[in-house]
């Protein structure tokens, strides 16, 4: 039987395919680490690498608030890669928002009680004329039509 190689030799094997992907991820921990020298603490783990491509870095945010903020860094980001000799030529860092992960919740409908309306009719007919019983009177007409359950 055959021994298994070591996996350092599968990663530094010249012509192996986990030799470039391994390059790859290296790249990208240096861009993280330079990107989290420029922005606050509190924003390390708010956003994902997106793509480097061209001329453009993409950051994908976690959710809109996050955005929001590395939005406010995006350009001490650029100034920062374009001091860097691996990202001179980066002319743009654009913040996008990851679509959310967790399933939609579904709305529920609010349920009334039966007594509900009725109560609240009684209590508007034992105010004064005005804005307020109207409103109630007209509220309590509603929920009178609507389904119970």
């Amino acid at each position: 039987m055959k021994r298994p190689e070591p996996i350092a030799r599968l990663f530094s094997a010249p012509g192996s395919p986990l030799k470039g992907y391994q390059a790859i991820q290296q790249r990208a921990e240096r861009l993280k680490r330079l990107l989290n020298r420029q922005l606050p603490e509190e924003l390390h783990q708010s956003y994902s690498l997106g793509a480097l491509h061209g001329r453009g870095l993409t950051l994908y945010a976690h959710d809109a608030m996050w955005a929001t903020r590395l939005r406010y860094f995006s350009e001490s980001l650029l100034a920062a890669l374009k001091r860097e000799p691996e990202y001179k030529t980066i002319q743009s860092v654009k913040i996008k928002l990851l679509p959310p992960t967790e399933n939609v919740r579904h709305v529920s409908h609010p349920h009334y009680s039966v007594n509900g309306a009725s109560q609240l009719r009684n209590g508007a007919e034992k105010l004064e004329e005005g804005e307020l019983r109207n409103a109630l009177l007209r509220l309590a007409e509603h929920l009178r039509n609507k389904p119970k359950g």
